[in-house]
């Protein structure tokens, strides 16, 4: 009997071993690819506030400069335009959520 038990638990040992590894594994990778998902985003977001902050920059050289003088109110328009999407854009890129105590997750909200 003792012959037969033990290549049967040392068999059950291993199996168990191969599920646990792989469960591990699948929770692991699953959780990288969140991480990397996140941190697409995250350049998303930074890129876009760069863009937004040129171009709002670009309005107010534009309006100082007097280039384009031709659409006064067009013109006049153009830099608070520029400024309200550089401010959504400032938002998203840093209401981002991380991690807490409690490992549950929450938006990090800034304020000037």
């Amino acid at each position: 009997m003792q012959g037969i038990l033990l290549p049967i638990i040392s068999l059950a040992g291993a199996l168990l071993g191969v599920v646990v590894g792989a469960v591990l594994t699948q929770r692991y990778q699953r959780r990288n690819a969140q991480f990397a998902r996140l941190h697409e985003d995250r350049i998303d977001a930074y890129s876009g506030f760069i863009d937004a902050v040129v171009e709002y920059r670009r309005t107010h050289m534009d309006r100082a400069l007097g280039v384009g003088q031709a659409g006064k109110a067009e013109h006049s328009e153009r830099p608070f335009a520029a400024r309200s999407a550089t401010w959504a854009a400032y938002y998203r890129s840093n209401c981002w959520p991380e991690r807490t105590k409690s490992s549950t997750l929450r938006p990090k909200l800034t304020l000037l």
